[in-house]
């Protein structure tokens, strides 16, 4: 089968951001009994090593990435809020409207390419299906896959539940109303959408009930991360970089339910691992048991430091690859629901489940105190990561979905 993979962002797993590492192993899998090419862009201030291009696919093409313009300064706050005003108007939804400075790039190298040697497009998010229309209306005979790394129209929605002040309550829910729309739209267009779990397709399809949808979650490489069975006692670690979701699960952590386990634990640590350099409401908790590492290229050595990994998000969508990689590192987990979205676990087994602040303290300390526990848990969750979210696992199964597909389109 030749396949032609289109991202926005560059398949590798050392880059900041779960989309990246995700396209990298399903890519990295299919690539083994696959034509596999690429189609991607090369952002900015971040190191690429193309020599991984290698391992994920036999051909790679690149467009040019096209700089944010800065937005002129306009003086006074009517003329700010008429701009704003002009947004919600007569523009795509942001994540959309933030895309389209690449257009021209995107279709002058699409051009260059013969797509009627592919048997299946498949490109990464909802928020660049759009480039797609034209494509799918020429090849209406070849399958076009969207991977959904979230519904979007889920995160704006939890996005708007959790702001406060009308003037942005207003401005994030007619973000959230935009994508509903558009989403609809997209899931309708295509022949197939991946959902990261059933949560995400249960949303998405009662959002259009006709639309086809599978379920391929995020996985793991189960040899690469493997339990060292060492950790620090009364430590936590955190895995994430700069993202709303993860700045309002830390903020809330450190507001909320922090205080209560330095209460019960004082000589408690937090790692917080990942790049949260531009974000200053992050940096300004940094002190001697609060350790920001900052961008890390390999998070085993952090992650195994932890007595419990903490995944306190109350926002986002998808499923969190920082979850199936603390659990294959034998950590023992607390989350919230939302940050365990997607994930087959029983709690009390394989994590622990805390929705309430108090809830989420009395767990932590509770296992800080009991290392046998931290051990149990650990061991659930590397067993589980192993049993159902080895990525060789995941893109067996999405093999066979192209399959089908194919089969389906041929009839």
């Amino acid at each position: 089968m030749k396949i032609l993979f289109i991202s926005d962002f560059f398949p590798d797993p050392n880059i900041p951001g779960g989309a990246s590492t995700r396209v990298y192993y399903i890519m990295r899998e299919l690539v083994r009994n696959h034509s596999v090419d690429l189609l991607s862009t090369r952002w900015p201030g971040i190191q690429i090593d193309l020599e991984k291009i290698k391992d994920i696919c036999n051909n790679a093409y690149f467009y040019e990435f096209s700089n944010k313009q800065p937005a002129k300064k306009l003086n006074g706050k009517f003329i700010e809020r008429f701009r704003e005003l002009g947004h919600i108007l007569f523009e795509s939804t942001y994540m959309v409207q933030s895309t389209l400075r690449h257009w021209n790039s995107f279709q002058s190298k699409l051009n260059e390419i013969d797509l009627s040697k592919y048997d299946l497009i498949q490109i990464e998010d909802s928020y660049i299906a759009y480039r797609l229309f034209k494509t799918k209306k020429k090849f209406k005979n070849m399958p076009v896959v969207i991977d959904l790394h979230n519904v979007n129209s889920l995160i704006e929605k939890r996005n708007f539940q959790h702001t406060k002040g009308w003037r942005w309550r207003f401005y994030v829910w007619t973000e959230w109303k935009k994508m509903l729309n558009y989403e609809s739209r997209i899931f309708n267009t295509f022949d197939l959408n991946l959902t990261c779990s059933d949560e995400d397709r249960r949303i998405a399809k009662s959002m259009v009930s006709k639309a086809r949808f599978e379920v391929i979650p995020n996985g793991v490489d189960v040899e690469y991360f493997k339990p060292n069975g060492k950790f620090e006692t009364n430590a936590l670690v955190f895995l994430g970089s700069d993202w709303t979701p993860n700045v309002d699960g830390l903020l809330y952590f450190y507001k909320e339910i922090w205080p209560e386990i330095k209460k019960s634990v004082p000589d408690v640590k937090l790692y917080i691992v990942g790049n949260f350099s531009k974000n200053e409401s992050i940096k300004a908790l940094a002190g001697n048991d609060i350790i920001l590492t900052g961008y890390v290229k390999d998070v085993r050595e952090w992650v195994n430091k932890g007595a419990v990994s903490i995944v306190p998000l109350r926002l986002g969508g998808g499923t969190r690859l920082k979850v199936v990689e603390a659990m294959a590192l034998g950590k023992a987990i607390v989350s919230t629901s939302i940050g365990i979205e997607g994930i087959d676990v029983l709690n009390g087994k394989d994590v622990i489940l805390a929705d309430e602040p108090h809830s989420f303290a009395e767990s932590v300390i509770k296992l800080l105190n009991n290392e046998k526990e931290c051990i149990r848990l650990g061991n659930n969750a590397r067993r589980l990561a192993e049993e159902k979210y080895d990525w060789k696992i995941i893109v067996d199964k999405l093999s066979n979905v192209y399959e089908e597909l194919l089969n389906g389109k041929k009839k």
